[in-house]
């Protein structure tokens, strides 16, 4: 029993190490070889207490605790914002210099490390065998995956998985990544300094031998084994590595002077398994807003008729909330813009209302029925007329209606003489420009005009060498891109750059700011208000996710996605950030017909919410049902601006921008 009780408490050291190294290489995406290099901060900490201070199991360990978090933070500085090849080797290094200096200097024992450490004490009661032991790292245990699941699984916990899918992404939403990625990696060196002090404890010894390189690679190898991003998969992976010991020697009867190399050898093809088979981890990560395999058990066959769905008034009745609703898969949600109904049997409030705004449909939309399939037809520019194939009653699609676009107004964004250098390729060569308050302002132009450089300058993402970008009155030019999304101005990407390992509902959960989740300590100290808060979050994001047509998506992976569903999805993510000026790459590129349409009416209704939007687009006929103010860049510079029709009826643009 004695020896059950000891593989049992090895398991919840192991344990600790390998969940604390899971909040950064499974949720924040951060490869780390330094674990047990914290963990001997931690150990060599509380033993040089115990030995010589005569200090107490409790103090001593959490002093080593806060030197780890102290060190980790430190350590991580220098590898925020470069690649994860370096984290690896600067945690290496770290590791290496750990091992060193602990063998080499007298003060820390040398190869024979620091001995005759106090056992584990509570009260005054101390604690020797390993069945004594046992209750007291159980607890310990327990409490620390309760903090790692309350830190991973909260608003904090998501923004940490935003970091591991795009980073640069997470910064346009306004999030400061420094914060969260030096946060978290001081977080797991304190856990791994409190693993260290367990182990120096339960062995009454800290040698150096015991947080080698060779333990940094195990804890690693406990998570993949595991499951990334699952703290249950690590508590797995630890056992499994922990017990691989008393199986060869016990059952398969190898001898204990070989049993470490053929541990090596179990280990590495289990790994190989892995990749081939589970690449992730025996308990894959578990996708919020799903449930999970006990909740499914006994449920019907989640393939059902569209139709056979309840209606939302019916899965809201008896005070049900939205979220819950969609949770539990009973609300058909669609797309309501001015009583057109899309492509599902469940009407959703329209984007005016669900916006706070007033007012009912898009203006300019009229017409029943789901999107159309057809072709958009051909671009036309005689006064009043739209396109010929939206303009049959047959096609079941929206109608747009030629419009003047409104008289120009104050402007949100003002440009002046805006230059990026590429060496000896001039990008941008002295840009000026106004984006009008609460209108669709669109920059067209040929390929390699400069377009998608403009809004790269705009947001911070790249150094401008001259010029001015003017936000509301304040120069933004030279700050950072989360710094300039804070200020009110937020852009999509041409290649959508959703997270698309978290769900639809998690992406636009991310970007809604105010969040109280995304403070470590909130999470602990205000339960309250960060579960009032979080409520308020969900209902947020499904109700911006109604207006864009894909509540029905709210639980799918965003890398299940359809190119032009994954498109929405990032246009309510940007409406969640609040922002007042919305720059929108490329929103239809590689997007069918019917998406298009779809992508054009949410987009059309947003000055009449009070936002601005400024859009770069190749598809004439998305312009022109925007009703836009262009402006036309050709070789980094603005040529001249006017409507779309003003502007392609000069035969030397469209030239330009054709080709022919």
């Amino acid at each position: 029993m004695t020896q059950s009780f000891d593989y049992i408490n090895q398991i919840i050291i192991y344990a600790t190490f390998a969940m604390s190294l899971n909040l950064v290489q499974g949720y924040t995406g951060q490869a780390s070889i330094a674990q047990a290099a914290f963990g001997a901060v931690g150990g060599y900490t509380a033993a040089l207490l115990s030995v010589h201070a005569g200090m107490t199991f409790v103090f001593a360990t959490l002093i080593g605790m806060v030197v780890g978090f102290v060190l980790g933070v430190l350590v991580s500085l220098p590898a925020l914002g470069v690649g994860a090849d370096f984290v690896i080797l600067l945690t290496l290094a770290f590791a290496y210099i750990v091992s060193s200096l602990l063998g080499s200097i007298h003060y820390f024992g040398g190869q024979s490390g620091i001995i005759d450490v106090k056992p584990v004490s509570l009260f005054g009661h101390a604690f020797r065998t390993p069945n004594e032991i046992f209750p007291v790292f159980l607890v310990i245990g327990l409490l620390v995956l309760g903090f790692c699941w309350r830190v991973g699984e909260s608003g904090y916990g998501r923004v940490l998985k935003g970091l591991r899918e795009d980073e640069p992404a997470t910064r346009s939403l306004g999030l400061s990544t420094v914060r969260f990625q030096a946060s978290v990696f001081g977080i797991a060196s304190a856990i791994g300094a409190l693993g260290g002090s367990l182990f120096v404890y339960y062995y009454s010894q800290a040698a150096p031998a015991s947080f080698s390189l060779n333990q940094s690679i195990l804890f690693v190898i406990m998570v993949v084994l595991g499951g990334s991003g699952n703290l249950i998969g690590s508590i797995v992976g630890a056992a499994l590595i922990t017990l691989s010991t008393p199986v060869l020697q016990d059952w398969v009867k190898v001898n204990p002077n070989n049993a470490s190399f053929w541990q090596q050898v179990v280990y590495g093809a289990l790994l190989i398994l892995l990749m081939v088979f589970r690449p992730a981890g025996l308990i894959p990560e578990h996708v919020s807003g799903r449930p999970r395999w006990w909740q499914r058990l006994g449920s019907k066959n989640k393939a059902v008729a569209h139709s056979g769905r309840p209606h939302t008034a019916d899965a809201l009745a008896g005070g049900g909330s939205l979220s819950d609703a969609i949770a539990h898969g009973q609300v058909a949600p669609a797309l309501d813009l001015g009583g057109t109904e899309v492509g599902t049997d469940e009407q959703v409030p329209a984007l005016s209302s669900v916006m706070g705004g007033s007012g009912g449909g898009l203006s300019g939309l009229s017409g029943s029925g789901s999107a159309g399939t057809g072709g958009l037809g051909s671009l036309t520019t005689g006064e009043g007329e739209a396109f010929e194939d939206l303009d049959d009653p047959e096609a079941g699609a929206y109608h747009f209606t030629h419009q003047a676009p409104p008289p120009e107004a104050e402007a949100i964004l003002t440009v002046t003489g805006l230059v990026k250098r590429f060496g000896g390729i001039t990008a941008v060569a002295g840009v000026d420009m106004q984006v009008a308050r609460n209108q669709v302002t669109a920059l067209i132009g040929p390929n390699g005009a400069g377009k998608s450089t403009l809004f790269g300058l705009f947001t911070g993402f790249m150094p401008a060498d001259e010029g001015s970008v003017v936000l509301n009155g304040e120069e933004v030019r030279g700050k950072s891109p989360n710094a300039i999304a804070r200020l009110g101005m937020v852009r999509s990407f041409q290649d959508v750059r959703l997270f698309r390992y978290l769900t639809a509902l998690q992406n636009v959960m991310i970007a809604v700011p105010d969040q109280p989740a995304e403070f470590v300590w909130k999470l602990f100290a205000a339960p309250g208000q960060v579960r009032r808060r979080e409520r308020e979050v969900r209902e947020r994001a499904l109700e911006l996710l109604a207006s864009v047509g894909m509540l029905d998506e709210a639980n799918t992976l965003c890398g299940d996605l359809g190119h032009g569903e994954q498109k929405l999805v990032a246009i309510a993510r940007v409406l969640a950030t609040n922002a007042e000026l919305l720059l929108l790459d490329e929103p239809t590129s590689g997007v069918e017909p019917e998406w298009v349409e779809r992508v054009a009416a949410v987009i059309r209704e947003l000055p009449n919410q009070g936002k601005t939007v400024c859009v770069v687009e190749h598809n004439l006929a998305f312009l022109q049902m925007l009703n836009a103010n262009c402006y036309f860049m050709e070789a980094g510079r603005i040529r001249t601006k006017g409507t779309l029709d003003e502007l392609m009826a000069e035969e030397d643009l469209r030239r330009a921008y054709f080709g022919v």
